[in-house]
């Protein structure tokens, strides 16, 4: 493995970055959905979530270890708690970045309707 560290972002100025960041879809409308959102760094537990990137999957999992490893040895970074960003040159000479897992969270207001014969459903509930 080749992979020579170009630089260590502050994950405050990437996330002052993103907040910046206009929705791609949008056209040449600038929708910033990020722009109001609560970013922080937090830890969670592997089966609080439901992995869907493709660094996750069963086949990327050996590059990982193999990039942690690599990481630690040579620049004293741990991959599962990295300082910031890491903007990494890969063996192909391509620049790529190295970020935690994004986690999103959208709060939604439900209303319970009774069938009869049902419980009577918690009152105001927001899951």
């Amino acid at each position: 493995m080749r992979i020579i560290l170009e630089r260590v972002e502050p994950f405050e100025k990437a996330f002052a970055r993103l907040r910046e960041s206009p929705l791609e879809q949008a056209g040449d409308e600038k929708i910033l959905i990020y722009r109001d959102a609560n970013i922080r760094l937090a830890k969670f537990y592997a089966a609080e979530l439901n992995p869907t990137a493709l660094y996750v999957l069963d086949h990327k999992l050996e590059f990982q270890r193999e990039m942690r490893r690599y990481l630690l040895d040579r620049y004293q970074i741990d991959t599962f708690n990295p300082p910031g960003i890491l903007h990494l040159r890969n063996e192909e000479g391509k620049l790529e970045a190295m970020f935690p897992p994004f986690v999103e969270f959208y709060p939604e207001q439900l209303r319970i309707l009774p069938k009869k014969g049902d419980n009577t459903p918690p009152k105001g509930r927001i899951c």
